[in-house]
């Protein structure tokens, strides 16, 4: 095996376990949502209150970007837009409740999908995973790094 064919598996690895999780655990709303919006809601739930300058380097994406997802995602009545009490320029954002509850619902079925996964695997290549998850984090810091 090569660097290409190793790269190769581990992307096809990753696009197996990401199908199945949203086979199982189905979209994180009823309404059809774009990845970029996904990404967006989740990094939302985990930060509220950031800004959207803050989003777009965290998601790696350009400003007007990030600002017309918050605009739709406002629009659909997912995120709110707080004003900063120290920069009245800024605005905060949150999700509603609603839609943090969703999220919440489907973080937790898909990670009850993959514990299941996990519990049924045999011990010896269960042992693995933990050094399967760091070398996937370092991946994921080398591809950061050159972003």
């Amino acid at each position: 095996m090569n660097d290409d064919d190793d790269a190769e598996r581990l992307l096809a690895a990753v696009r197996a376990v990401r199908r199945g999780t949203r086979a199982v655990g189905g979209g994180p709303l009823r309404q059809g949502l774009t990845g970029a919006q996904t990404e967006l809601l989740r990094l939302l739930r985990r930060e509220p209150g950031i800004s959207v300058g803050e989003a777009a380097r965290r998601l790696a994406l350009a400003g007007n970007t990030v600002s017309t997802l918050v605009r739709q995602l406002v629009e659909n009545g997912h995120v709110v837009r707080e004003p900063d009490p120290d920069d009245a320029r800024t605005a905060r954002l949150r999700l509603t409740a609603a839609t943090d509850d969703a999220l919440r619902e489907w973080r937790d079925r898909r990670h009850a999908a993959v514990a299941g996964a996990l519990a049924a695997m045999d011990p010896a290549l269960r042992a693995q995973v933990d050094g399967t998850v760091d070398l996937l984090e370092a991946v994921a810091a080398a591809l950061e790094g050159d972003a």
